[in-house]
């Protein structure tokens, strides 16, 4: 689905860990069914004057990710302002990004449910959530909720997403244009305005094009 590639060498590294930039590139390949790393003309002409976060700016090759995620309010920084793309991301970070930007509805957790998740944690149901639909396991009652995740897991992670909701009919602006015809037609998958426009100029807008 050219959600996820190797390196230079043809390896996978399946066992690395993720950074908080990579998750993003792949959690949007698997939500909303594009990548990132090509925005459109709209896009780079709507992101390019402002960097999204202090530490984040061009010509980093994930400066357009950080920027369409923060739009579909999939990520925040942190309180000094700051995303910090080369940390690493933990296994209840991931699973709370994937459930919020697929809009799957939680499921409470019962009290003291798994050994390693409290009753007063943030993220608890959305681990437990995790886990009903298929995106994290436990085991003999842990989930490790804290520890850092690797390419291999979120792989997988992102496969039982694509299992669960399909992110070729996602729709983020509402147009009538499924993200995944917006993107590669150089249409900003953000902005509904362009489902009537007709920039080849043959009488036929946008949403016409897609129809036929």
């Amino acid at each position: 689905r050219h959600i996820i590639s190797g390196y230079g060498d043809g390896s996978f590294k399946p066992n690395a860990t993720i950074s908080r930039a990579e998750f993003i590139k792949i959690a949007l390949g698997s939500t909303n069914c594009f990548d990132c790393e090509t925005p459109t003309d709209p896009q780079r002409e709507r992101f390019t004057p402002v960097n999204p976060f202090p530490d984040v700016f061009l010509p980093a090759w994930y400066y357009f990710c950080i920027w369409i995620a923060k739009e579909l309010g999939m990520i925040t920084g942190y309180g000094d302002g700051l995303y910090r793309p080369s940390q690493n991301i933990s296994r209840a970070e991931a699973t709370a990004v994937l459930l919020r930007q697929s809009e799957i509805p939680l499921i409470e957790m019962p009290e003291e449910f798994y050994q390693d998740v409290p009753d007063f944690a943030w993220y608890k149901d959305y681990v437990h959530t995790g886990v009903q639909v298929g995106l994290i396991s436990q085991t003999n009652g842990f989930v490790l909720p804290d520890e850092k995740i690797t390419r291999g897991e979120f792989a997988f992670m992102a496969s039982s997403l694509l299992d669960i909701r399909e992110c070729k009919d996602i729709d983020t602006d509402e147009d009538g244009l499924p993200d995944s015809w917006e993107q590669p037609n150089n249409l900003d998958a953000l902005f509904a305005g362009d489902a009537g426009k007709d920039p080849d100029g043959d009488g036929y807008n946008n949403f016409t094009e897609f129809q036929a």
